[in-house]
């Protein structure tokens, strides 16, 4: 019994780390056809949907969760990114990054505490930095998630 539960465990890890390297239309399980606009932004998240996850930079994960596409898979990468540097930059400016994963709404992050309290970690002690960069931040530490909840 013990030697299958460390298969179990081991099997389980690899499928943790492999899921990284698979695209989302492989982890969605959906292709999308062609895009229905010629848009940049329209034609650049098909194409994301085709990109490895371990490949994706700040502004890919920029864009696909401005849209909020496939945040399951994309918000734990955000959040390994922001943790090394709550500023990182896609194309745009310092911060962009953070800028859209705190527009999320709050329904995500109700569904997602654990996402919550830790970005919260990261911000709370960043405040003043965040005050100077103008990264709206307010509304994020103001939601009520989780066990944060008052009664």
């Amino acid at each position: 019994m013990l030697i299958s539960q460390t298969w179990t465990m081991r099997i389980q890890s690899m499928k943790q780390k492999l899921w990284r390297r698979q695209t989302l239309e492989v982890l969605e399980q959906e292709v999308w056809d062609e895009p229905p606009y010629s848009s940049h932004l329209v034609r650049r998240t098909f194409e994301l949907r085709k990109v490895p996850l371990n490949l994706m930079d700040a502004e890919d994960l920029r864009i696909q969760i401005g849209q909020q596409f496939s945040l399951k898979y994309l918000m734990p990468l955000a959040l390994e990114m922001l943790e090394k540097n709550l500023l990182v930059a896609g194309n745009y400016y310092e911060g962009d990054l953070l800028e859209v994963v705190l527009k999320l709404p709050e329904e995500y992050w109700q569904s997602n505490p654990e996402s919550w309290k830790q970005l919260q970690k990261y911000i709370s002690p960043q405040v003043h930095h965040l005050d100077r960069e103008n990264i709206p931040y307010q509304a994020f530490l103001a939601y009520q998630v989780g066990s944060s909840k008052q009664m």
